[in-house]
């Protein structure tokens, strides 16, 4: 697993994650559920990481939905002081 992603796996287990407007449009076009995003986390296998992104680190994933279909997710997470 990617460092990045290690990351946010931690933040989200400690329920400290906020996800942008656009990405609740996406997940809402797409009906999927921020919940079934969140856990299903466990399971996601990094495609890509992107440590040093200008918006913050990031990592492509790959995840399964609760209908079985493969969807991508794609964020970045900037560190806060």
């Amino acid at each position: 697993m990617s460092p990045t992603f290690e990351n946010v796996c931690q933040l989200i287990k400690k329920n400290e994650i906020q996800i942008s407007a656009h990405g609740y449009e996406e997940l809402t076009e797409d009906d999927i559920p921020v919940r079934d995003i969140i856990s299903g986390i466990d399971n996601a296998v990094v495609v890509e990481d992107y440590p040093d992104y200008h918006k913050g680190p990031s990592a492509l994933v790959l995840q399964k939905d609760r209908q079985g279909a493969q969807s991508m997710l794609c964020g970045a997470f900037q560190k806060t002081a």
